[in-house]
């Protein structure tokens, strides 16, 4: 049986490289025995600053591939509103999760199809077989 592939959207530019990758990698290593995952961070630090090209047309052909978005919405970045964005028109499952569900904007609203308050939640919900819910 084939793998379902996560796509891991949140902030990487403004963000420490240590801060955009650690949830990255705590969310692959608990649950690669289920899932792939797509790593925008690995194509982002591996390319010069001035190739955004290769940048955006890795992200993109990430969420042609993946089955589901997840994005982790500390602050809000453009990269990540796009990639939603490009989920949400490619019929992906979206999962979000955003601290303060108080200041959630009305696009996340509609796009997503599961808002979580934190990445604890996202995992067990990720680990379940998700109750019908996605």
């Amino acid at each position: 049986m084939n793998k379902k592939k996560i796509y891991l959207s949140g902030p990487i530019l403004g963000c420490e490289k240590k801060r955009a990758k650690k949830w990255r990698l705590n969310i692959m290593s608990k649950l690669k025995y289920k899932y792939d995952f797509i790593d925008p961070t690995t194509e982002m630090y591996e390319v010069e600053a001035d190739h955004f090209k290769e940048v955006v047309s890795f992200a993109e052909k990430g969420i042609e591939e993946c089955d589901i978005v997840l994005a982790y919405i500390p602050f809000y970045s453009m990269g990540t509103s796009i990639e939603i964005y490009w989920a949400y028109k490619a019929n992906k499952k979206i999962i979000a999760v955003l601290k303060n569900t108080n200041e959630m904007s009305a696009f996340l609203k509609k796009y997503a199809d599961i808002i979580f308050e934190n990445l604890d939640e996202a995992y067990d919900f990720l680990e379940g077989e998700f109750g019908g819910r996605i």
